[in-house]
Order: C-alpha cells, then sequence, then structure tokens
C-alpha cells in the first residue's frame, strides 16, 4: 500500500470511528437529575438532625416522622440534593430517640450540635421535649423546627424572648385555635345537625398530663365557656396510666353527656376507651388526636366504632393532596400514614425551598426565608404569621378536621365530618354503647 493510499486508509478509520461515537452518543438514554449529578459535582452535605420519640408511649408517631424524613431525603437526593450558590449539597438525616423525655430530648440535641455538626434540627412529638429543647437551639444558634409538639407554651416561650428564641418555628397553627376554637364550633355543629343528641351542655374535660394536653383543655375550656358550655369535670392523666375508675365515676356522676379527651399514648387512651365503653353510659366521646392513630383504633378494635376525633390538620384521601402523598407512603413502607409524616415530608421539602432561596447556609437568612415562603403540601397550604413563627390556621390554610371511626364487615374507615364545607354528605352513626331504651 502506498503512502497516499495509507493515508486516505487512516483517515477513513477515523471518520468511522467518529460517527460511530456520534450515533452511541445519540442513542444512549439521557440522564436525570439523579444521573447527571455525580460525586464530583457535590460540593458538600447539608445535615438535618431529627430528634422524635422511637421508644416509649409515643413511639408510633416519631416512626411515622422518621418515615416521612427518610421519604423527603431520598426524593431531594434523587433530584441531585439542595442547590446553593456554590453547587449542590446531598442532604444527610441524623435520627435520634428522645424517648419523649425532656433530659433525653437535650441530649440529643447536645449531640446533634456538638458530635454530629447538623445544620438544622426537626422533630418532636411531646411539647415537654420541645420547650427544654428550645434552650439548646438558643445556644447553638441552630434552627429548630417542631413538628407533632403543639402546646401553645412553646409559643408563649418563643414570644418572652424572641431575640434568643429567633431560631424556632413550629409547623403546627396556634393551637387555641387548632383544638380549642375548632372543638368548640364542632360541637355546636354537631348539635346543629342532629349528630349529638344532648339536653344539656355539660362536659367532661380529661387530659393527658403534659404541656400538650394542659394548654390545649387549658384553650378549649375557655371557648367552651364562652358558648354557655359548662366543665363539669376537669382530669388530667400520665402518659402511662392504666386504671381510669376514678376520673370515670366523676364522669358518671357529673351528668356530662360529653366527654373531651386529648392525649397522645395510644395505650392510655385504648385504656381509657374500654373503661368508658364498659360503664355504658349515653356520653359521646370526642377525642383529640390520639383516637385518629391506627395503633390506638387497633388496641380497642371494633369497640372504636363511633368514636369521634380531630386533628390539627386535614388528612383524608378525598383530598387530593393528602391521597398523593398517602399513597406514595403506603408504596414506600407497606402500611397506613398519618399526618405526622405528611408534616415531616413537607417540612424538609420547605425547608430544601428556603435554602435554595438563600443560598448559602445561614441561619439567620434560613429562618427569615422559610418564614416568607408559601408552600402547598399534603398537610395544607402553609401561609406563615411572622410575629408567631407558626402558620395560618383555617379551613383554606392549614385546617383543622373532625372524624368519626366506623365499622363495617370487620374493616373501618375514617368518616370525616368537619370542616362541613368540604363533606357536606357526611353521615354520622350514633355510638354503639348507649343504653338501650
Amino acid at each position: 500500500m502506498n503512502s497516499s493510499r495509507k493515508v486516505a486508509y487512516i483517515s477513513a478509520v477515523i471518520v468511522i470511528i467518529i460517527l460511530a461515537v456520534a450515533v452511541a452518543a445519540l442513542f444512549r438514554p439521557s440522564q436525570g437529575p439523579s444521573q447527571a449529578t455525580n460525586v464530583t459535582a457535590i460540593k458538600g452535605v447539608i445535615k438535618i438532625g431529627l430528634s422524635t420519640p422511637l421508644s416509649g408511649g409515643s413511639a408510633y408517631t416519631g416512626d411515622q416522622q422518621r418515615k416521612g424524613a427518610i421519604m423527603a431525603v431520598e426524593e431531594i437526593n434523587a433530584q441531585g440534593g439542595i442547590k446553593l450558590k456554590d453547587g449542590y449539597y446531598k442532604v444527610e438525616l441524623v435520627v435520634g430517640d428522645d424517648e419523649s423525655k425532656p433530659a433525653t430530648g437535650v441530649s440529643v440535641f447536645e449531640k446533634f450540635a456538638t458530635q454530629d455538626k447538623v445544620n438544622i434540627v426537626i422533630g418532636e412529638v411531646n411539647s415537654d421535649v420541645a420547650l427544654a429543647m428550645m434552650d439548646v437551639s438558643a445556644k447553638y444558634k441552630i434552627p429548630y423546627i417542631t413538628l407533632g409538639a403543639s402546646s401553645d407554651a412553646l409559643t408563649k416561650k418563643f414570644l418572652s424572648d424572641t431575640d434568643k428564641y429567633k431560631y424556632y418555628i413550629r409547623m403546627t397553627p396556634y393551637s387555641e385555635e387548632a383544638y380549642g376554637k375548632a372543638s368548640v364550633v364542632f360541637l355546636e355543629d354537631a348539635i346543629s345537625k342532629g349528630w349529638f343528641k344532648i339536653t344539656s351542655k355539660k362536659v367532661a374535660v380529661i387530659a393527658e398530663k403534659t404541656a400538650y394536653g394542659i394548654d390545649n383543655a387549658n384553650a378549649f375550656k375557655r371557648y367552651a365557656k364562652e358558648k354557655g358550655w359548662e366543665i363539669v369535670v376537669d382530669e388530667l392523666f400520665p402518659t402511662d396510666q392504666e386504671d381510669f375508675t376514678p376520673i370515670l365515676l366523676k364522669v358518671r356522676d357529673s351528668g356530662a353527656e360529653v366527654i373531651w379527651m386529648i392525649g397522645t399514648s395510644p395505650g392510655a387512651a385504648a385504656a381509657l376507651t374500654k373503661q368508658f365503653q364498659a360503664m355504658r353510659l349515653k356520653i359521646y366521646f370526642l377525642g383529640v388526636y390520639v383516637t385518629q392513630l391506627p395503633a390506638y383504633i387497633n388496641l380497642v378494635g371494633n369497640s372504636s366504632d363511633g368514636l369521634v376525633w380531630t386533628l390539627n390538620s386535614l388528612w383524608s384521601d378525598k383530598v387530593p393532596r393528602v391521597k398523593e402523598f398517602m399513597e406514595k407512603f403506603k408504596a414506600r413502607w407497606g402500611e397506613a400514614s398519618i399526618s405526622n409524616a405528611g408534616l415531616t415530608y413537607d417540612t424538609i421539602m420547605m425547608i430544601k425551598k428556603a435554602l435554595e432561596k438563600v443560598g448559602e447556609i445561614d441561619p439567620d437568612k434560613f429562618i427569615e426565608a422559610f418564614l416568607n415562603q408559601e408552600y402547598e403540601g399534603s398537610t395544607g397550604y402553609y401561609v406563615w404569621n411572622k410575629t408567631l413563627h407558626c402558620p395560618e390556621w383555617g379551613p383554606d390554610r392549614v385546617p383543622s378536621s373532625f372524624g368519626q371511626i366506623q365499622w363495617e364487615g370487620g374493616s373501618y374507615h375514617h368518616e370525616f365530618l368537619w370542616p362541613i364545607k368540604f363533606f357536606p354528605d357526611a353521615k354520622f352513626k350514633q355510638p354503639w354503647w348507649f343504653p338501650k331504651g
């Protein structure tokens, strides 16, 4: 082969190779965000600490928060992470078990701050734990966002020194409205619709002996009295109480026609419910928060038929945004979700949105950005009360909801009753434990 032919041959081979590479690139599957962002593109890590009870009476709710957090972190990282000014940051979740104990919660936060070096802390079911952890947040100037903890003592502590506690935010509306006022409005509507057939407005208040239980019970009593209700029993119980006989005897002798109970422990609430039903009293039972939990319903079984519950969010599969999350959670974990799972997921997504707006990891700028965003998630449409550092309450914001557990054919469903505007065709079932005749 002469030199000219050799050059032509080599040139042809090079052209063929270039064309082959081009064709291969043309038909290569496109990369999604998770594929496009490789290890070298990650600039750093943003650590989020989740403090929640994974043992003790509130462990079920804590586990739901953990699973909701994992889902959010997995989704964010699959999309490439959180985009700041200098590039993408991976999110790392650090989980601590606070055991529903203030001292343990403080230890968890101290570890987050000094060993794990987290950037933001979220979590909590129990308000007593959250109250103690607010001081650790202030000490280290680490943003602290509470989830299920909703005692108004949290807001009052924040307002006592807004400069010291400026890194604190709560994800639940001011409870005086979300539980206290909403419960009274529901009771009035339940009477007017003929659901609660009562002859006197006498109510027994039975509250868990925690900041959450006490503060919300006080708010309910205040609003109830304004509407002409008489508080004929006013009792507290610890989260591990098993025998409610003394309290229930007072209820029986008081002439109460409604029990308003608030708690977080499925075990204690189930014990109270079973002992109450065994007495076969003509008294309606309205439980705040705990009575809508699957863990509680599993303990009570089909005897929970007819119990009314309330929640400081609207968690119904009749609401499209809620249904979407419920299905996603079920696909990931193989179990039903409660609002705390959705709330935790929404919170981390709002953290992402605020950090990306700021473009850097700066606690002060982050708090400002978080409180200036609007966000629609599974748990509601978030618009912020910047004075109280909490979301606004209302049917078109973050609403409360009321429903009834109804059993049919060996299974149960939640019949949502209120807000009436969302459930105009709700069917109320009279309680089975009422005495005959």
